[in-house]
């Protein structure tokens, strides 16, 4: 079914991309000077040796099972160290397991904020390296990537539920209404101008936009880019997106079901390949095959321990893709370990 974009119709019905999983990638990308190397920790987040126990952001008073562990010094073995790391990310695994298919339960929420925490300051790049290459990490990639999909959708129903029932005044921005979480979201696309000149931008597209589609608010919020596009393939987030849209009267913003692997990119200056965009590599070669040659791709790529949650993409953008910008190395990561980098069609 063709997708009548701008006239902001229907989908395609038969969109059925499914998340997908990938064992360890390269982690180079020629001409990245800081590269995904420098990402462990910024100023504003607490000490890693704290990290596998601290309490979590709005649980105050609500106790951890797990104890502050110090993780081994730079100069013990690197065996010692990737072991260190294994053992962690298997408790974490012990506590999310039993309740990842409970439903939205206290229990899972509070695991994933400490797990989250926990690789939000894990900076020994050498050991996690050695992991990512390692005969561990695909089992624990595919467990925790399911785990954030699920933590993330919990969220955005939580922060939709609360929108939907906030008395809204007319002057209401989408980031005053809505959980830290979403609001976080939000917050983190702030760095963008500073990469990106959407002055002269006529369209721009989102994939994988979620039921609270943050990207695409801020975009209506803070650019005159004339239309702005969500895309994604469930259509229960398109239905709860469109129905935000309609709350704040977003006239210039529209979300329609489709699947990202088969999209046509041709009618966009811009492209945001979001990490929730599955199976990112069909998701890359469908942008090479149909994009505009001098569209402009904005990618959000996970870095460090961030390849537990998601797929990476960025090692597979060469040759086709020139890198342009990357965003902060150690601001606007989030929990989700998250980094924006710029590139364009060579």
């Amino acid at each position: 079914m063709r997708l009548n974009i701008f006239g902001f119709g229907t989908g395609a019905r038969d969109a059925t991309a499914q998340s997908s999983v990938t064992a360890s990638l390269p982690r180079q990308f020629p001409g990245l000077t800081g590269g995904l190397e420098s990402t462990g920790k910024s100023g504003a987040r607490k000490d890693p040796a704290k990290s596998a126990g601290m309490q979590p952001a709005g649980n105050k008073g609500r106790s951890s099972s797990r104890k502050a562990q110090v993780p081994p010094a730079t100069n013990d073995s690197l065996k010692k160290r990737v072991k260190w790391l294994v053992n962690q990310l298997e408790g974490f695994k012990q506590r999310l397991e039993p309740t990842l298919n409970a439903g939205n339960t206290d229990e899972f929420v509070l695991a994933m904020e400490d797990y989250l925490a926990f690789i939000s300051t894990y900076s020994d790049s050498v050991a996690y390296d050695a992991f990512e290459i390692g005969p561990a990490y695909p089992e624990y990639q595919k467990f925790f990537h399911r785990a954030t999909l699920e933590f993330t959708w919990r969220m955005e129903e939580k922060a939709f539920a609360e929108i939907i029932e906030a008395q809204l005044q007319p002057w209401q921005r989408m980031k005053e209404v809505v959980s830290e979480c979403i609001g976080g979201a939000y917050a983190r696309m702030e760095e963008l101008p500073s990469l990106v000149d959407f002055s002269q931008m006529r369209s721009i597209v989102m994939l994988g936009c979620g039921k609270v589609p943050s990207a695409l608010f801020y975009l209506q919020d803070q650019t005159s880019v004339p239309a702005i596009v969500g895309i994604d393939n469930l259509p229960e987030a398109v239905e709860c997106s469109n129905a935000l849209i309609n709350r704040f009267k977003l006239d210039r913003v529209r979300v329609v079901e489709a699947d990202a692997a088969t999209f046509d990119y041709q009618y966009f200056d811009a492209i945001y390949f979001g990490p929730f965009a599955t199976p990112r590599r069909d998701v890359l070669k469908r942008i090479r095959a149909t994009a505009r040659p001098n569209a402009t791709i904005i990618l959000r790529e996970p870095v460090m321990a961030g390849s537990l949650g998601f797929e990476r993409i960025l090692p597979f953008m060469q040759p086709a893709f020139t890198l342009v910008k990357s965003g902060d190395a150690q601001k606007n990561l989030g929990r989700f370990m998250l980094r924006h980098f710029v590139l364009r069609l060579r």
